[in-house]
């Protein structure tokens, strides 16, 4: 004969009501270094199981003139001169100013 005592694995009532859980999403952001926007970040482990085609709103660019690394969003790498560093970067107008 198996015997359960109370409180064992067999009778545990556990209360899930407090847990936390992020919402899933198809994708993930991160702040654009230039402007502040969030900007779309696809792949990873946020489009494990999604085949939607999400596409990435930007790159990580290491700059050859300081070594600086900067993530930013398309329209910001279009604003950043030839051979960009960390001050053309700052001087970026954050996302509300520069429309």
């Amino acid at each position: 004969m198996w015997f359960s005592p109370p409180g064992s694995f067999d009778t545990l009532d556990v209360d899930r009501s407090n847990t936390l859980a992020a919402p899933l999403s198809s994708v993930s952001t991160d702040p654009c270094d230039g402007c502040g926007k969030p900007v779309k970040i696809a792949g990873g482990i946020a489009n494990l199981w999604s085949f939607s085609g999400d596409r990435t709103g930007g790159v990580t660019l290491e700059f050859e003139a300081d070594g600086t690394e900067h993530f930013l969003c398309f329209d910001c790498i279009e604003r950043i001169p030839e051979d960009p560093t960390a001050a053309d970067v700052e001087a970026i107008p954050p996302a509300d100013e520069s429309a």
